[in-house]
């Protein structure tokens, strides 16, 4: 592949060699539009920058009244710079040293006046320019399976389109060629910008790596950001690790709704309505009743005389809980009745023994017309979510003889969000509590021993976080956090993943995450081992390296911070995928909750909890329970 010089950015895929080239051309940054009083600025070469103003200006303001600086680096550098009037609206701009390729400049102009006596100040911005040498990096996303359930997978790096690094994260169009999703960027070599974030802060130089990563269609992040460098020429492949998507959304749950029963008795005076109960959501109801303001001949009666079972409706519409009843028509009892004549007929939820009058449907009948009612959970105006997690394998203790979860115990949903109700109404709001919210214990599927799930109504239009903990079924995780501290939230019990190594696995590509149920099939890095008969590493204490040898072995495994989990939710109903939880935080603490919960014990973390300032990858998912 021939090399190519500064200039827009050509997407392309090649599978030749990479090689950089030295440019006479300079780097120049498109004219900028500026304010008032300004026309543009234009870099001439690596000394010289031209301002040109949109009327003219006195030539005697011109000295002393203009100053460049680089705002990106602490503190900022000062640019000796000589400022003369080279026309009747243009100032040259003359540095006393080479400006930096690819640096971004702010001029701050100020005492500038104008012909017309009206002063002249503003800030402009410019990237400075001169022989640069630039490469092709080739950025490689290998698992097109993973890939190709991303809608529009676009690729975002901090590189200009004249391969200089930008502030900014820019656009680049990824290309699926049917082995691996890939794109070509035009870089600026720049042995300055290094992966070490310790250099970071350099007052003298600007050391900040490239980056990049990937965003889907709806602009929700694909990859962990990665950073790169280019040192040198020829530049070497980066290879992304794309993240499976992390929910689903199912068909909008919508009309039509089942039909209405039939009349067979036409010209009774009684009309046949059929009332559902629309639980497709979240199939929380165990025992649905309707308590009825009407007798069994359909006359209205504010006593609620009765309560009478629903049964479950299956096939299409499957999720919907049926009551066939009939009221007597009546053309005075209308929605809006305010007296015991005029109000329409009610009928209010009951499961399992609880009356839920919130949970009601009215019913007018001004003729025979046979009509479906629908009684929706939850909060209508909001979005069902409903969040599920196989913690069927994930390590209890650290030779995994135990997995799973106790006797006892179960899962509970934390997350960031402060409005949220359940299907019957109650209020499930949370703020990362740590499972202390009772209402959001996951249930456990019976015919999927291990996974659970939970779908509590989120307002839409926004992402929020999750993740599960481990607890005391009937009390929540809110007495076992009382009694663990940590240096952050405990969460004793928070969903953790098994890492290849005590590293932070989304700057590392050679850490590989663990997946419990499928042991076996571990990537870490170009390896595939088998770490099914693997142990979790116990930690050396606080402030230890934990794992000097830091080399994956299908032996050792280690517990890594999960990253916030993310749904973003909008106006249909949302079914995360099924995340695999690999170990739980206390799985070697020596101690299980329920024993600090009999003896009252106070419990310090810091011993344990060796992955402190690791950040593991996201866990592993898939689709169907």
């Amino acid at each position: 592949m021939t090399s190519r010089c500064a200039g827009p950015v050509i997407l392309a895929l090649s599978v030749g060699a990479l090689s950089a080239c030295q440019c006479g051309a300079p780097i120049v940054d498109p004219l900028e539009v500026l304010g008032d009083g300004f026309g543009n600025v234009v870099p001439i070469d690596e000394s010289t920058v031209l301002v040109r103003f949109s009327e003219p200006i006195e030539a005697a303001t011109v000295a002393g009244s203009f100053s460049v600086q680089n705002f990106t680096v602490v503190p900022p550098r000062v640019v000796d710079t000589e400022a003369r009037a080279s026309g009747d609206d243009e100032v040259t701009l003359t540095a006393a040293q080479p400006l930096v390729a690819g640096t971004r400049y702010t001029i701050i102009v100020d005492g500038v006046k104008a012909a017309s006596g009206r002063s002249l100040a503003g800030t402009l911005n410019f990237t400075g320019v001169g022989t640069a040498t630039t490469t092709l990096v080739r950025v490689v996303v290998a698992d097109v399976e993973t890939a190709r359930r991303h809608q529009d997978l676009a690729l975002f790096a901090t590189v200009g389109a004249d391969g200089s690094f930008s502030e900014e994260l820019v656009p680049y169009a990824l290309v699926d060629d049917g082995t691996v999703f890939a794109a070509e960027l035009t870089v600026v070599v720049d042995a300055a910008r290094t992966l070490d974030r310790a250099d970071d802060g350099d007052a003298a130089l600007d050391r900040r790596s490239y980056a990049l990563l990937l965003v889907d269609g709806a602009g929700r992040l694909a990859s962990a950001l990665v950073p790169f460098a280019v040192p040198a020429a020829p530049a070497v492949d980066v290879d992304v690790a794309v993240l499976p998507p992390l929910e689903i959304i199912d068909e909008p749950l919508v009309d039509p709704l089942p039909a209405p029963p039939l009349d067979a008795n036409v010209g009774d005076g009684l009309r046949q309505v059929r009332i559902v109960v629309d639980d497709r959501a979240s199939r929380e109801l165990v025992a649905p009743q309707l308590k009825l303001s009407f007798a069994l001949d359909g006359s209205f009666d504010a006593g609620f005389p009765r309560t009478v079972a629903l049964s479950p409706m299956s096939g299409a519409d499957a999720g919907y809980w049926e009551l066939v009843v009939a009221v007597r028509v009546d053309a005075a009892r209308v929605v809006d009745g305010t007296t015991p004549d005029t109000f329409p007929y009610f009928a209010f939820l009951v499961e399992e023994g609880l009356e839920l009058e919130a949970l009601s449907v009215s019913v007018t009948a001004p003729d025979e017309t046979p009509q479906t009612v629908r009684l929706p959970l939850g909060n209508p105006d909001w979005t069902p979510v409903t969040f599920r997690v196989d913690s069927s394998q994930a390590y209890l203790n650290s030779s995994g003889s135990e997995r799973g979860v106790r006797t006892g115990e179960a899962v509970f949903l934390t997350g960031e969000w402060q409005q949220a109700v359940d299907a019957l109404g109650s209020n499930c709001g949370d703020a990362f509590s740590g499972g202390e919210q009772t209402c959001l214990k996951m249930k456990e599927l019976d015919d999927k021993p291990g996974v659970w799930t939970r779908t509590v109504w989120l307002p839409p239009g926004r992402p929020y976080g999750w993740k599960a903990v481990r607890c005391d079924a009937a009390t929540g995780c809110a007495p076992l956090n009382r009694l663990v501290a940590s240096s952050g939230r405990a969460f004793a019990t928070v969903m953790k993943n098994l890492a290849t190594d005590n590293v932070d696995a989304f700057a590392d590509a050679a850490c590989g995450i663990v997946d419990p149920i499928a042991p076996a099939t571990t990537q870490a890095g170009a390896q595939t081992l088998d770490y099914s008969a693997a142990a979790v590493f116990q930690g050396a204490g606080a402030g230890g390296e934990p794992d000097p040898a830091g080399t994956p072995d299908g032996a050792r495994m280690f517990k890594q911070e999960v990253p916030d989990l993310v749904v973003v939710v909008g106006n249909q109903a949302l079914r995360t995928r099924v995340v695999h939880v690999g170990t739980w935080r206390d799985v070697n603490l020596g101690v299980t909750p329920a024993q600090i919960l009999e003896d009252n014990l106070a419990i310090d973390l810091g011993l344990a909890d060796y992955d402190d300032g690791f950040i593991g990858r996201f866990p592993p998912s898939r689709e169907e329970p």
